[in-house]
């Protein structure tokens, strides 16, 4: 049996390709080859699986893609040497032999002939590198990858790849085959064009075939691009090339074997008789956040540098989103070198919940009695941190403190750490002692304080949070009264907001909102012609609403119903949600909502009134295959007690098209990016089936589409509308609207100080509306304040707030580094100043910039800078002033100090923007 990575996954046995099943199984096979012989964890595999959180039933999905797995590989081996895959604590390991993979094949062939290329042995080398590459079928598992897999050991096999081709023309260039391998450099070259060690061979090449003006024009293209993206001249080694081929002086002859401490992937010289000097490592090129001190200080390490042997490429981590160091053969020069500053301490939004159990300590005598009721209750705390997304900071005696917001912020924190506080004290003070967890404990009590702590990463250890938002919570629970649940206004504030932020499409106002309907017209229009044409033609039809949070879906999505149950009475609207309600959910409730919806079931009715209406619903439709098999799965969804496998999704799906038969329908499916792989699958297959059906779906457009990108593409009944930000004249009229009559003689001025924070977004205007209601006794002059633009000094919301927090932390991190530099150079900024404070290098601040210009959180001004390059400023006001209060002052001050620096010494204003 082999297994064959290099190009799409497959297995095949006496010549035979074997069925792997769908796309679960064959990331789970895929996962546990590229990591083959080895114990991978049941955590760590859902992880690779559901990088964006694990659904409830993942564990039983990956069981079952397992079972599957074995039955194709086979559970009982006849001779030691056959594939097994075996269940082994924690987790699963997979036996393979190095001659059934191509993977393990490929490296052992280039381990080989780097050996060849140390002896000098070209030939041999050359013949064992193209035989290595020729086991290449395409991008390693493009199948996987062409499905939304992004794996860290995806991208060190295609390093792998390139390292091998760059052994390979050192091999040929050696031989002296330099007109063969010119078209694959050009190709090569073509994809990463400021690849100088590639860049080099390829003008050793031209020369030897009598090119050498292409050579030297090779040169200054590449020295062109290095100094036009990172402000870098050439390597030491690339310029001393283009010498010796201005002056004649490059003659062939046997490449410079390697010495025992120096890879021979990393030889770059194969006509001199000596090494090239190397470049020496530069101190002070990326400055680095020191931790401790909260200053910035240089990068003194001589990974800051750029030596031939360990010039560095970045290269995205695709497990993390982080940019780290490629160290790999096919490394270029410093040109590439990208800052790997860790990310320094930042005063961040979180919410303490505390714990206190009075009688498992004070009250035992038997110290072994309070052990093991001390063990109980920490798990019960425990778990029920892990359920709502909390992180468990540790225990002091009867004393445990769980931290919501830390290490990345959500924007249902507060809420989150309200919920995991009343389950954690209905748990202690209710639970009966025979069951398994502590004896109830009346005389503890439970606390929740919310507001800003710093946070200092320690590397792989939890961070270490500190603020007087400690010692509120601690006041709080010395006041608490025992079996108390106590929150602070706070958190108490937050909560509510979050209670009206989950409510379900259907239990927003239609056609009666209190706030106007402003700015939506076309994507209104969009909703309504599809609703037309299904009805006319009689087809189904999938509208997808993109937009960030706030942004207005829910509302655009009520005021579309209203119109349309007014235009159709007989039409149905059917509404689900796949918002959790707690972390980690699947949208298989929102399936559920839809078949109450349909069937008329009450939310809070009986259990037998509830089974009466299903079936009565389902023997009600008529051509529907296999009722009693429907009813039953359509019971487990409305109940809550179906896996979420396919025939559940077979059955509602089966129940939906026999309701549409009768008259068209409107399906609404809210915040789709929450739902689970089987929901999006079925949801997406609507728009194929038959049948007049317009299916609604909202989400957050890089969340949806970076889990599926092709989303309703391809489709003959698909279209898709994407919110913009409102333009200022709209926001002034929710502004206005929201502010009320009390506050007409201020009016102007606050809906200025609004329209300038929100930033285009509805749910923030709203918000920051209501904020500056609540403040109308102060005078205009009390609150108005100078901001870098004019806006008023107001306290943001704390759903707003929270919604920019999570954005914050959800970016990769270089954007996340260059957004928190950005935010000191005022209210517009350009590149060259956000790489001169050295959090990240030129290259990355550019890669850092497209990121957020592409996410709408920066927009280009239509200024320049003096050197012609494009200047920007954010796009959301509110979330500069977030983002600028994240930065500890100490690292605040020093980076401005930097900048100012860097600034005075610039001889000329077109140095601004370089």
């Amino acid at each position: 049996m082999h297994f064959r990575l290099l190009g799409h996954i497959e297995v095949v046995d006496d010549g035979t390709s074997l069925t792997l099943g769908g796309i679960r199984a064959r990331a789970t096979l895929g996962y546990l080859l590229l990591n083959h012989n080895s114990v991978i964890p049941v955590s760590r595999l859902m992880k690779a699986l559901w990088p964006n959180g694990t659904p409830a039933t993942g564990r039983k999905m990956l069981h079952n893609a397992i079972s599957h797995l074995r039955g194709v590989i086979g559970t009982n081996s006849m001779t030691a040497r056959a594939p097994v895959l075996l269940t082994h604590a924690p987790g699963y390991f997979l036996r393979v032999q190095g001659e059934s993979v191509d993977m393990i094949c490929f490296r052992q062939l280039v381990d080989a002939a780097r050996g060849d290329l140390a002896a000098g042995r070209w030939e041999q080398a050359a013949d064992t590198l193209r035989g290595a590459l020729a086991l290449w079928r395409g991008p390693a598992m493009v199948d996987l990858v062409e499905a939304g897999v992004n794996w860290a050991e995806l991208t060190a096999l295609e390093n792998d790849r390139r390292a091998a081709i760059e052994c390979l023309v050192d091999a040929d260039l050696a031989l002296g085959r330099h007109a063969q391998v010119i078209s694959e450099l050009e190709t090569q070259l073509q994809a990463g064009p400021l690849r100088e060690r590639m860049a080099g061979q390829l003008m050793r090449a031209l020369y030897h075939c009598g090119r050498q003006s292409d050579a030297l024009a090779l040169y200054q293209r590449t020295r062109t691009a290095l100094i036009e993206e990172f402000g870098l001249d050439p390597s030491p080694e690339l310029q001393q090339l283009e010498r010796a081929i201005l002056n004649h002086a490059l003659v062939g002859g046997t490449a410079v074997r390697p010495s025992a401490d120096q890879p021979a992937e990393l030889i770059v010289h194969s006509d001199s008789a000596s090494p090239l000097p190397s470049r020496p490592a530069s101190a002070g090129l990326n400055a680095v956040p020191d931790v401790a001190s909260d200053r910035v200080v240089p990068d003194t390490s001589a990974e800051a540098g750029a030596s031939v042997s360990a010039a560095l490429t970045a290269v995205p981590d695709v497990a993390s989103d982080r940019v780290v160091p490629d160290t790999s053969a096919g490394a270029g020069s410093s040109a590439s070198t990208v800052a790997t500053a860790a990310v320094a301490s930042e005063i961040k939004q979180v919410s303490i919940v505390l714990v206190r159990a009075i009688k498992e300590t004070a009250e035992a005598s038997d110290p072994a009695a309070a052990a093991l009721t001390h063990e109980r209750t920490t798990r019960v705390v425990e778990a029920e941190a892990a359920r709502w997304g909390g992180t468990m900071a540790g225990t002091l005696g009867s004393l445990w403190m769980v931290v919501f917001g830390v290490p990345v912020s959500g924007e249902f924190d507060a809420w989150h750490a309200a919920r995991a506080a009343r389950t954690i004290s209905h748990r202690l003070t209710r639970q009966p002692p025979n069951e398994d967890g502590p004896d109830g404990d009346p005389s503890g009590a439970v606390v929740v304080a919310t507001g800003k702590a710093l946070v200092r990463p320690s590397g792989g250890s939890p961070s270490a949070v500190s603020g007087a938002v400690f010692d509120r919570a601690m006041g709080q629970l010395i006041a608490a009264r025992p079996g108390e649940v106590s929150m602070c206004e706070q958190t108490a504030a937050a909560g509510r907001t979050t209670e009206r932020r989950t409510l379900s499409l259907v239990n927003v106002p239609t056609g009666g909102a209190s706030e106007p309907f402003v700015g939506r017209d076309h994507d209104m229009r969009v909703l309504q012609h599809a609703w037309a044409q299904v009805r006319r033609l009689h087809h189904p039809h999938l509208v997808t609403v993109l937009g960030p949070a706030g942004m207005g879906k829910t509302r655009l999505l009520a005021e579309f119903t209203g119109r349309a149950a007014g235009a159709d009475p007989a039409a149905e609207c059917l509404i689900g949600s796949c918002a959790p309600a707690e972390p980690g959910g699947t949208g298989f409730d929102a399936l559920a909502d839809i078949v109450k919806a349909r069937c008329g079931v009450a939310t809070d009715g009986s259990e037998s009134h509830t089974r009466a209406r299903l079936a009565s619903a389902v023997t009600g439709l008529s051509g529907l295959n296999r009722p009693d098999w429907v009813l039953g799965h359509l019971c487990d969804l409305v109940f809550g007690t179906t896996d979420g496998g396919e025939d559940a999704v077979s059955a509602w799906c089966s129940f939906l098209e026999a309701t549409v038969v009768e008259r068209p329908a409107v399906l609404v499916l809210e915040d789709a990016h929450c739902a689970a792989d089987a929901v999006l699958d079925v949801v997406d297959q609507l728009a194929s089936s038959t049948g007049p059906l317009l299916t609604v779906v909202t989400a957050r457009p890089e969340e949806l589409l970076g889990r599926r990108p092709g989303w309703g593409g391809g489709k003959r009944y698909a279209s898709a509308t994407v919110l913009q930000p409102l333009d200022d004249r709209d926001i002034r009229e929710l502004a206005a609207t929201r502010l009320g009559r009390r506050n007409r003689d201020g009016a102007p001025t606050l809906v200025d100080a609004v329209v300038t924070k929100a930033g285009g977004n509805p749910f923030f205007a709203l918000e920051l509306a209501a904020t500056l209601a609540g403040s109308a006794d102060r005078p205009v002059s009390a609150v108005q304040h100078a901001t870098g633009s004019t806006s008023l000094s107001l306290s943001l919301p704390p759903a707003v707030r929270a919604v920019l927090d999570a954005q914050i932390d959800t970016l990769p991190l270089v954007a996340k580094t260059v957004l928190l530099d950005a935010v000191v150079l005022g209210a517009s900024f350009c590149g060259g100043a956000v790489a001169a404070i050295g959090s990240a290098c030129a290259a990355d601040v550019e890669q850092g910039l497209w990121h957020l210009e592409r996410l709408d959180l920066v927009a280009r001004n239509g200024q320049l800078s003096p050197a012609g390059r494009p200047e920007y400023e954010f796009r959301i006001s509110a979330l500069r002033d977030v983002a600028y209060e994240r930065l500890v002052p100490a690292a605040r001050e020093e980076k401005q100090r930097i900048v100012a620096g860097w600034r005075f010494q610039l001889p000329d204003p077109d140095k601004l923007a370089s």
